[in-house]
C-alpha cells in the first residue's frame, strides 16, 4: 500500500497544482478609459467605473480595476505610459505581471452632440487587440449610460439583452471537468499499481492476488469512467461557445449555451 500511495500522490499534487494555476489565469485588468476633448474627469470616473462593472458582468471572470493595480505599482510614471491608442504593449507588460490574461482598455470623448466611445479587447500574452468597438452616440450622459451595456456585450461577443445570456457561468462545468479526469487519472494509476501487484502474487498467494485483482479492474473501470466523462464536459463545454460570427469557437474560457450537452450532462450526473 506504501508503494501505492507513492505512485498516486505526486500526481494528485500535479493536477492540483496545474488546476490553480488554470483557475487562477482567467482574470481580466480594467483601465480608466482615457478622457479625450470635451469630457470631463468626473464623467470619466463614472463611466470608467460602469464600464469596470459591465465587464465583470459579461466576461464572469474575475475584474482587477486600474484603482486596484495604483495600489501595487510604484510610480506614477509608470501610470502616465499606459494611457491612448498606442498603449497596447504597455497595458499588456503590465495586465502580464498581474498575471492574467486580458486587459480592457478605452477612451471618452466629446464631439458636438455625439459622444464617442472607443473600447479595446487586449491579449495580453501577444499584446494584440483581440476585438475593439467605436461608438458615436448622440444625446446627454444618459443616452452614454444606455449604449455602453451593448458596446461591453459586443467587446465579449455575448448577447446585450441579458434574458438572451447563459445562466450558467461556465466555471463549475470546467471544475467538474477537470476534476472528474484528475480523479479518474489517479484511479487509473491505482489500477496500474493492482496489476502489477496482481502479477507479482499470481501463483503465490490466492488471497492478495483476488485482492489486487479487485483493486485493478475498480481502478480501470471507475478511472476510465471519470476520465472519459470529464473529457467529454470539458470538450462539449468548450465547442458550445459561439464566436461574435455564429461560428463555434474552441476556448475553454466560453459559456456553454443553454441547454447545452455539457450542461445538460452536469445538471444530470
Amino acid at each position: 500500500m506504501g508503494r501505492v500511495l507513492c505512485c498516486i500522490i505526486p500526481g494528485i499534487l500535479l493536477f492540483i497544482s496545474n488546476f490553480n494555476a488554470f483557475a487562477a489565469s482567467e482574470g481580466i485588468v480594467v483601465w480608466r478609459l482615457e478622457a479625450k476633448t470635451g469630457v470631463s474627469e468626473k464623467d470619466i470616473d463614472s463611466i470608467s467605473g460602469f464600464v469596470t462593472a459591465e465587464v465583470e458582468r459579461h466576461s464572469g471572470r474575475k475584474i482587477t480595476s486600474e484603482a486596484d493595480i495604483s495600489t501595487i505599482l510604484k510610480g506614477e510614471e509608470i501610470k502616465q505610459k499606459c494611457t491612448g491608442e498606442g498603449d497596447t504593449g504597455c497595458i499588456a507588460e503590465i495586465a502580464n505581471a498581474l498575471g492574467v490574461p486580458e486587459a480592457v482598455s478605452g477612451d471618452l470623448g466629446r464631439m458636438g452632440d455625439y459622444w464617442i466611445l472607443n473600447l479595446r479587447r487586449i491579449n495580453v500574452r501577444d499584446a494584440e487587440v483581440i476585438s475593439r468597438i467605436g461608438r458615436q452616440i448622440k444625446g446627454d450622459i444618459n443616452a452614454l449610460i444606455e449604449e455602453v451595456p451593448a458596446s461591453v456585450a459586443e467587446l465579449f461577443g455575448v448577447p446585450a439583452n441579458p434574458a438572451e445570456q447563459s445562466t450558467y457561468d461556465g466555471k463549475p462545468y470546467r471544475i467538474a471537468g477537470w476534476t472528474l479526469f484528475g480523479v479518474g487519472a489517479g484511479l487509473a494509476v491505482l489500477g496500474g499499481v493492482g496489476h502489477m501487484m496482481m502479477n507479482d502474487a499470481n501463483g503465490e498467494n490466492k488471497s492478495s492476488f483476488d485482492t489486487w485483482k479487485a483493486v485493478t479492474i475498480s481502478g480501470y473501470t471507475v478511472g476510465g469512467a471519470a476520465i472519459i466523462t470529464g473529457a467529454t464536459l470539458l470538450i462539449y463545454d468548450a465547442v458550445k461557445g459561439r464566436n461574435t460570427s455564429g461560428e463555434r469557437a474552441f476556448n475553454f474560457g466560453v459559456v456553454p449555451a443553454p441547454g447545452g450537452f455539457a450542461a445538460d450532462v452536469l445538471l444530470r450526473w
